[in-house]
């Protein structure tokens, strides 16, 4: 009898040594790693609590999915009249990069093969091209001073050929319009800290430049999405000629919107008189920057 009682506890004490290793066990694999995510999720629900009352944003769920479905009907667009956020997106995009998109799509079958297989030898026949048509119109160019050398170490040649295509479109809008070049300005040059005066170390201001191109980026994200590619210009002509010029800048198919102008009046040569009886004013200056732009992929 003594013996049964003795077996009897030592059972009931191995029963109990079991359930206790399996609570354990229990609390290791499952409730303490649930904790971890409850406490996690309680962390979550605090923080978005904190920027709710922070924003003044309503807590009321239903209220809160109201005023999402309403930003996803302005972004995504559920009305036939209204145009949404992202097609208007779509359409700024169309413009902005008119200018050179079906000679893209010409010469390159679309956007992605035009800045995966644009080559250094298609830059190099373009770059010959352009200077050559361009001196034609009366635009006798130095390609070092304007900042596209025929060499440029760029790694990404669509961007070069853009900047020449750029170039070359404002240049044919100008002559069209009547206008032509200023005369260079020529500088002394700077050596460590000082100006040097003579014929030798002077140094020519080209009257085009090629900007460097600027990138448009959102701020979460790597990538951009939209390039520009600014040219400053030195025209001179009269002001109808320039008003001709700038109206043209922005059509159908093409968009070089002015980001940067400047207008000098210049003596003139010989006081003259006109028909009514007034003063007949010199040429006048314009310095200006002109941009064209390339959409990038989303």
């Amino acid at each position: 009898m003594t013996a049964n009682i003795g077996n009897i506890h030592k059972i009931l004490l191995a029963s109990a040594l079991i359930v206790l290793a399996a609570q354990i066990a229990v609390y290791i694999y499952v409730l303490r790693p649930e904790q971890r995510g409850v406490d996690k999720a309680a962390g979550m629900l605090n923080s978005s609590k904190s920027d709710l009352r922070r924003n003044n944003w309503p807590a009321n769920i239903g209220i809160l999915t109201s005023i999402k479905n309403e930003y996803k009907a302005k972004l995504e667009g559920d009305d036939e009249e209204e145009k949404s956020i992202s097609m208007l997106y779509d359409m700024a995009m169309k413009r902005a990069g008119a200018t050179f998109s079906k000679k893209i799509e010409k010469e390159y079958s679309g956007l992605m093969e035009f800045r995966r297989n644009a080559s250094r030898l298609d830059y190099q026949a373009e770059h010959s091209r352009v200077f050559s048509d361009v001196a034609k119109r009366g635009f006798v160019l130095d390609p070092s001073s304007v900042g596209l050398d025929l060499e440029a170490p760029s790694p990404y040649i669509y961007q070069l050929m853009l900047q020449l295509w750029t170039m070359e479109k404002l240049l044919n809008l100008a002559a069209d319009a009547g206008l032509t070049l200023q005369a260079p300005e020529v500088q002394p040059s700077q050596v460590k800290g000082r100006m040097v005066q003579g014929n030798s170390n002077e140094v020519q201001q080209s009257s085009v430049y090629v900007q460097p191109m600027k990138a448009y980026m959102i701020k979460d994200r790597s990538m951009p999405y939209l390039a520009e590619f600014p040219v400053a210009l030195k025209l001179k002509g009269n002001l109808n000629s320039m008003m001709d010029f700038l109206n043209k800048l922005q059509g159908d198919e093409l968009f070089l919107p002015v980001s940067a102008f400047e207008i000098f009046a210049v003596p003139p040569a010989k006081i003259t008189g006109g028909a009514d009886g007034e003063l007949v004013s010199g040429a006048m200056h314009f310095n200006l920057v002109c941009s064209s732009f390339l959409p990038l992929p989303k």
